[in-house]
């Protein structure tokens, strides 16, 4: 389970789907976007801009060397699509990046490590789950 910092456990691998091994998870989290409301997208995005720094910038980089190396590249650009479509007339930019940013790390999660999926997952798990009560509840068991 989870920590108060918004770190997760992360899933065990599903079988391949539109976004990947991950799918039921990534499918989730954009389904869940669109029951979100305002106020707290808002909150996603200020968490999100909150945890923006050199790592996470990094951490970007990770993921995407990740995904292009295991030939995910069609996974990579249709959760980047659909995250967007989920939250396209969101506010603000702070708030699509979040969403990608989940739901990409979901998508390739058994290509990085822990330590980089929390980076970019993080401001989702504190704002979404945690307040929600349930820390990837549905998503299965770790690793």
């Amino acid at each position: 389970m989870g920590s108060e910092s918004g770190e997760i456990e992360r899933g065990r691998k599903m079988s391949e789907g539109k976004y990947g091994p991950y799918s039921a998870e990534v499918g989730a989290l954009l389904e869940k976007v669109g029951d979100l409301p305002l106020e707290q997208l808002n909150e996603l995005g200020e968490a999100f801009d909150a945890a923006w720094s050199a790592k996470r910038r990094t951490t970007w980089g990770v993921a995407r060397r990740a995904a292009k190396s295991a030939e995910r590249d069609e996974v990579w650009e249709a959760v980047r699509h659909e995250a967007w479509e989920a939250v396209q007339s969101a506010p603000s930019s702070s708030i699509r990046d979040a969403v990608w940013g989940a739901a990409i790390v979901l998508a390739v999660q058994d290509l990085i490590n822990e330590e980089d999926f929390n980076v970019l997952y993080a401001p989702w798990a504190s704002v979404v789950e945690v307040s929600n009560g349930q820390i990837r509840a549905e998503y299965g068991s770790s690793q």
